[in-house]
């Protein structure tokens, strides 16, 4: 009996002192509650797991923790926690995603990329930030095909990518006799002859070019992706032309030798080059130059002619007289009819040649005058009024009842009368009732 209640004791005892134990032992253990972004990661504390996110670890002793979390895709997260006795603490996680690197290349450079419908810039390309998993990469670029391709990532390990972009347009080869022409597409400017033009898109394309001095070009292509188009044009000189004057105006213009007519003369149509241009006229010296005229040019070009010639004014007694200048008639004095002729009116001769001159005066009944005149070019001379010598030379017969007269005949009076010149300076009246008959005498030639 006594053994029985012995071992009651004993155990109610033991009891007594567990409860105890558990009671001081759970006032100085602490609690620690694990959550993930995402969940359901391998947690590890203090190297002993896995447990799977969330967790709840309510017998961790006070002191430092190493709390280990891993997820397939994302970085390990490593970290330590300090609890005190008795602590409960939360401990949220965000997981890093592991990113792979990625190294994109496309011919030729300068394509839009995007990841999964994000643009990422122009190519090349190093990518750092696209996580593990399946992406969708996207290429564009103007005048070529767009193009998509697959990406797996399954690690850090680089991945380079090159692709090739098939060209949905052509390209054209311009050229041009002359070069240099300025080149229009259509209605964009692309630069000067010879050019090679690519990004072409297909379809009709317009190519114009303009140079100066020849007619404008245009030409419609019918262009495919990826041909190559070889454009030359022969363009067209402008017709030059030409306008010739001169001074004095209305010269003898020839043009390589050939006449085209007075000054001012306009020529077109000509094709660009060398002109040898010549302007005459009388009592002038010519005058020739050699013109160079470039495409659609229209110079106009003038001749000062210089003057070799002078003028002669020529005043007679009497008037009448024929004015022979180097043995060529050039002219005769005259008097209006209500002036006596006794002393010419001035006659003006032009375009005498300068130098040296012989210019001679014969007048009906008269000596002829020969004089030398010397002519200086664009100048004036005028030669004093020159009385020529008069010759006595008799032409009319009058007979009358009692004599015969020969003579000069000076004329006839209002009654009939006849005046007749009998010897020099001598005039006799013949009264017409007196006159029988009247004849008249050959006249001898004058001497020249």
């Amino acid at each position: 009996m006594r053994r029985i209640t012995r071992y009651s004791m004993f155990t109610f005892f033991a009891a007594v002192m567990l409860v105890a134990t558990a009671q001081e032992q759970s006032s100085v253990l602490s609690a620690l509650r694990v959550e993930t972004t995402p969940s359901g990661a391998e947690l590890y504390i203090n190297q002993q797991g896995p447990f799977t996110t969330p967790h709840v670890a309510t017998d961790l002793r006070p002191g430092t923790h190493l709390i280990t979390v891993q997820a397939r895709g994302f970085h390990a997260h490593r970290q330590t926690v300090n609890l005190e006795a008795g602590e409960r603490v939360p401990l949220n996680i965000e997981l890093q995603p592991l990113t792979g690197l990625v190294l994109i290349h496309t011919q030729p450079a300068g394509a839009e990329a995007t990841v999964n419908g994000v643009n990422k810039g122009t190519t090349p390309l190093f990518l750092t930030d696209l996580p593990l998993g399946q992406h969708t990469l996207h290429f564009s670029k103007s005048g070529y095909r767009e193009r998509t391709v697959a990406l797996s990532i399954t690690g850090r390990s680089p991945i380079h990518i090159n692709e090739t972009l098939s060209p949905s347009s052509a390209t054209i080869n311009v050229e041009s006799t002359p070069p240099g022409a300025r080149i229009t597409l259509n209605g964009t400017s692309r630069g000067r002859t010879p050019a090679i033009i690519d990004n072409v898109p297909e379809g009709n394309a317009t190519v114009e070019l303009q140079l100066e001095g020849y007619e404008p070009f245009a030409e419609t292509l019918i262009l495919a992706a990826e041909q190559n188009v070889r454009l030359n044009a022969e363009l067209t000189p402008i017709p030059a032309a030409i306008t010739i004057v001169s001074i004095p105006e209305g010269a003898r213009i020839y043009v390589n030798n050939q006449y085209v007519g007075r000054s001012p003369v306009t020529l077109k149509n000509l094709t660009p080059g060398e002109y040898r241009i010549r302007g005459e006229s009388p009592g002038h010296d010519p005058m020739a130059r050699t013109v160079r005229l470039a495409n659609a040019a229209h110079p106009t070009e003038e001749l000062r002619l210089q003057s070799n010639a002078g003028t002669l004014v020529v005043v007679t007694q009497p008037a009448g007289a024929k004015v022979f200048i180097d043995g060529v008639e050039r002219g005769i004095t005259s008097f209006s009819p209500d002036e006596t002729d006794r002393v010419s009116r001035p006659l003006t001769i032009g375009l005498v040649p300068a130098g040296e001159r012989e210019v001679k005066l014969v007048a009906e009944r008269h000596y002829p005058l020969t004089l030398n005149v010397t002519i200086r070019p664009s100048e004036t001379t005028i030669l004093q009024p020159q009385e020529l010598k008069r010759q006595f030379i008799p032409n009319l017969e009058v007979r009358t009842r009692t004599d015969v007269h020969t003579g000069v005949f000076v004329g006839t009076l209002p009654n009939g009368d006849i005046r007749l010149e009998v010897r020099p300076g001598v005039i006799r009246r013949i009264p017409r009732g007196d006159i029988i008959q009247q004849k008249p005498l050959q006249e001898p030639t004058l001497p020249q």
